[in-house]
């Protein structure tokens, strides 16, 4: 699904949200089609967010039993994000954003990935990921705002 928004003056963007099947195989075709797109959109600011079904590094899973079997599948994913240079925002909250229920396994599958041209008009964008209430995916939004929610001193 991609979304385009800009109307009168105000700054057109393209949001790509994706959802990876599991197989290497269908996961390939589905970033082949948004790297066709961004081809052909190459003057919006991107953001392309959702659930990859992929890791970028082994620190990003956890299990009782890590299979290094997953290099292909990264070093795809990265090719990918390299290829539409796209850049992996900062990420506040928790560390992980999928967990199996029993919690013996935990990966970082879910993300945003951004343009340079993005963090040009949104500097300070961060994925916050929120608890799990219902899924076994963490909630995260993309916070644009440099807000500084700290505590304010008595009498202010």
């Amino acid at each position: 699904m991609y979304y385009s928004s800009g109307v009168g003056g105000a700054t057109q963007i393209t949001i790509a949200n994706i959802y990876s099947a599991g197989s290497c195989r269908e996961k390939k075709v589905i970033w082949e089609e948004v790297q066709e797109t961004r081809r052909m959109q190459i003057s919006t600011p991107w953001c392309v967010v959702g659930d990859f079904n992929s890791i970028r590094r082994l620190g990003e899973r956890r299990s009782v039993n890590i299979n290094t079997s997953y290099s292909t599948e990264k070093r795809r994913f990265n090719n990918f994000i390299e290829k539409m240079e796209l850049l992996d925002i900062p990420m506040v909250g928790r560390k992980f954003t999928w967990y199996r229920p029993n919690g013996a396994t935990k990966c970082r599958i879910d993300r945003i990935l951004v343009l340079r041209e993005w963090l040009k008009r949104w500097l300070y964008s961060v994925q916050n990921v929120l608890g799990r209430v219902v899924s076994d995916h963490c909630a995260f939004v993309l916070n644009t705002s440099s807000t500084d929610w700290a505590p304010k001193p008595l009498g202010v």
